[in-house]
């Protein structure tokens, strides 16, 4: 049974926490990295990466894991960080005079409980 539409079930926080490493920066001190940054890093996110394919479905992972490129990975990134509550936030900007895509990954708030006690 799957738990979403995209995964049997859930890949290890140390899976997704080792593709963080491999492109130097912590998850959980949202650091921010470029794009480029993974493609320098590529060898080592690919074989990381290629932990996770089993916990997808083997539909979706035809589709995402066939012929991996930088945007399909930071697209396999934003799907995983999904799954613990973080999201990946992008912004283009100028860096020595070319656009660059800077990425930065963000806790998602959960609603806070509030209870009210009339008594």
């Amino acid at each position: 049974m799957a738990i979403n539409q995209l995964f049997i079930k859930k890949p290890p926080i140390e899976l997704i926490e080792a593709i963080f490493k491999s492109i130097g920066i912590n998850l959980k001190q949202g650091n921010k990295f470029y794009y480029t940054n993974i493609e320098e890093n590529l060898k080592e996110v690919l074989e990381i990466l290629l932990q996770i394919k089993p916990y997808y479905l083997t539909c979706k992972s035809k589709i995402y894991f066939n012929n991996l490129i930088p945007k399909k990975i930071i697209t396999i990134i934003r799907h995983s960080l999904k799954l613990y509550d973080y999201k990946l936030v992008s912004n283009e900007i100028y860096k020595n005079k070319r656009k660059v895509l800077e990425f930065t990954v963000m806790e998602i708030n959960k609603p806070v409980k509030i209870s009210l006690d009339f008594n």
